[in-house]
């Protein structure tokens, strides 16, 4: 059985599909693995732990096997972090991390510790040695070599796995220093002259080379070092890499699996739809059981089933990313029962290529971080949730475990297409890009006090809202104060809106569907955030009207304000509280969904300023209750919405 790719790919499709109980083979095998793997380590290395090379048998085989290519030395790494740390996420299964996961991860980290050697060539970097990224020879060097960039990734994710479970399982502060020490010694992810993600500590990667291997991008899937989002440079490295290993027709079967799911986690739904079709089309036995037919191999028919659920839900960095890589084959759909990281059970429906809704069950009671391409509104029943966009397009919650959250777009309104009302004094309304939504936006540009912008929003659902511009950062920035109302003459001026300069040069990076066999990526300049202004009552038939004026910037004598929409908001109603007397002093109760209030009191009921309330609340029959004492003079309590 081959690890490098194969084995592996058996088990992406597991914990995303909800079947966790289809790992049991795999933890035996790891068991049975680290015995023979620290006979291996002794005899062949010299080292503490147990390493397991490129193949292995029923037999439980750990040696090196075939010839130079069988010295690849870092399965261990896959398995460990990325399949035990899954379950080991599980609050009440720290038993299963304290007797299986973390003994064999720290047996793992014991092998490197002793393994690795810093490389003559590059001071300070520790590496592999020898070693081989799986199945490619260096153009150079040939199969042996070292410090690959696969490897180097895999061990990051082990020692990063040790850290966070070490201090879980209480362990020895000097192993967890050892670790630490040795991590900030790995060779970085490094881009090559062409713009590609090295596969080598060398920049020896030739273009267009259409291996079937993609060993270096390990970290972008199924790892998570490398982000479309949170590491774009790298994320495009990544992609030039994918391009030129191609879209060959009569290529193996798990090769355009595994390809599939790195252009998912690229937000390429398009190709990842074409490696898919052509793995249907040219290597899918009869039975649809096996591709690559010759060998009866079934990695590659798991492969595509997870990366079919990569283009539909992604939760690695610690967020829910709704419908990420959708291709336009799949106009409308429904998805029930995925599981994503963090303890959530989610189903997605899906109409016209937008989220329709999402419905979150909350296992564990953790706080929720959902990213959309979408504003979004989440609800628990017909309680809408306080959310709060805590970085562009993640929107955060909390949750309580068993309950179900209702995820649904948000009543939004482009501002390019709202009525221009009036434009007064130095200024210009133009069309530009946006990060988000549609990809387009509005900015305003002032060049004196005197300018005011007035926008008039139709259209509008009666109900009460609180009003919610999303804008974005840019080079050009500049203070605007707002003004809010339902007559054009009568704005209420509000504090300003700072939009201030960009400074990292680039945020998002985003895919654009094109219409063709491939996608075109686009570098945005800007950065979404929410500002929430006032909450509003808005009638039958009403126009809102949102109305600017520019403050300026010391020195500056042009002020940019970005706005991408306005979302409205329906208004969180504050929870009751209710009182009753017994023996034990006054019982306080509300509901259970609230409590991600947080309890405040205050002995004036006038008073702008209450005090939270530290008592622990106690969890009886649906209720939060708290029982306090009376006294004199009297404390009066509320409700306030956590921030």
């Amino acid at each position: 059985m081959t690890l490098n790719i194969n084995q592996q790919m058996n088990y992406w499709i597991v914990e995303p599909a909800n079947l966790s109980e289809c790992h049991a083979p795999m933890f035996d095998l790891v068991k049975d693995l680290m015995i023979s793997g620290a006979r291996i380590a002794r005899n062949h290395y010299n080292a503490r732990g147990w390493v397991v090379h490129h193949n292995t048998d029923l037999w439980r085989g750990a040696a090196p096997i075939n010839g130079r290519d069988g010295l690849w030395p870092t399965w261990e790494c896959v398995v460990v972090p990325a399949f035990m740390g899954a379950r080991f996420c599980t609050p009440e299964d720290t038993n299963f991390l304290i007797k299986t996961a973390y003994p064999a991860m720290k047996s793992a980290a014991e092998f490197y510790l002793d393994f690795l050697v810093e490389h003559p060539g590059y001071p300070g970097w520790f590496v592999t040695c020898p070693s081989y990224s799986p199945e490619h020879d260096h153009p150079v060097f040939g199969p042996n070599v070292a410090g690959p960039t696969m490897d180097n990734e895999l061990i990051r994710a082990l020692f990063k796995s040790i850290l966070e479970a070490g201090r879980i399982v209480g362990e020895d502060e000097s192993f967890l220093r050892a670790v630490s020490n040795m991590l900030l010694k790995l060779p970085p992810l490094q881009i090559g002259r062409y713009g590609q993600l090295q596969e080598w500590l060398e920049d020896v990667d030739r273009p267009n080379d259409t291996h079937r291997h993609c060993s270096h991008l390990v970290g972008l899937y199924p790892g998570d070092s490398i982000s479309l989002f949170d590491t774009p440079e790298l994320a495009m490295a990544a992609k030039v890499s994918v391009d030129w290993r191609g879209y060959i027709f009569g290529d193996k079967g798990w090769a355009k699996s595994w390809r599939a799911c790195l252009r998912a986690r690229l937000g390429d739904g398009e190709t990842a739809y074409l490696h898919l079709t052509n793995l249907i089309a040219q290597n899918l036995s009869s039975n649809m059981m096996f591709t690559d037919i010759p060998n009866r191999q079934v990695d590659g028919t798991f492969g595509a089933a997870a990366a079919m659920i990569e283009m539909i839900l992604q939760s690695h960095r610690g967020e829910i990313h709704l419908l990420p890589a959708l291709p336009r084959a799949w106009t409308n759909g429904i998805v029930r029962g995925l599981r994503a990281r963090g303890g959530f059970e989610v189903d997605i429906v899906w109409t016209n290529h937008k989220l329709s809704e999402a419905r979150i069950t909350s296992l564990w009671g953790t706080t929720c971080c959902v990213r959309s391409k979408w504003p979004i509104e989440v609800r628990h029943g017909n309680e809408y949730l306080y959310v709060e966009m805590v970085k562009p397009g993640v929107w955060k919650f909390p949750t309580t475990p068993g309950k179900v959250y209702v995820v649904e777009p948000a009543v939004v309104y482009e501002v390019e297409h709202s009525a221009i009302v009036k434009v007064e004094g130095g200024s210009t309304l133009v069309i530009t890009n946006a990060a988000f939504s549609n990809q387009r936006g509005l900015r305003l540009s002032a060049s004196d006090f005197a300018a005011s912008f007035t926008l008039g929003f139709t259209n509008l659902p009666p109900g009460d809202y609180t009003v919610v511009l999303g804008i974005n950062r840019t080079r050009q920035g500049g203070r605007f104060q707002v003004g809010i109302g339902l007559d054009p003459g009568v704005t209420n001026r509000l504090p300003g809106v700072l939009n201030a300069h960009c400074a990292t040069g680039f945020v998002y990076v985003l895919p654009t569907i094109l219409f063709t066999e491939t996608n075109r990526f686009d570098f945005w300049t800007n950065m979404l955030e929410e500002v929430e202004l006032v909450p509003i009552r808005i009638p039958s038939n009403a126009v809102l009207y949102l109305k600017f004026w520019p403050e300026g910037l010391t020195g500056s004598t042009n002020y940019d304000l970005e706005l991408d929409y306005v979302r409205l908001h329906p208004v969180v109603r504050r929870p009751k509280i209710t009182a009753a007397l017994d023996r034990s002093g006054y019982i306080l109760s509300w509901p259970e969904h609230a409590r991600f209030w947080q309890l405040k009191h205050s002995t004036n009921l006038l008073s702008e300023v209450w005090q939270a309330c530290l008592v622990p609340v106690t969890m009886v029959g649906g209720e939060c209750r708290l029982v306090i004492e009376p006294s004199m003079p009297p404390v009066f309590y509320r409700l306030d919405s956590i921030p």
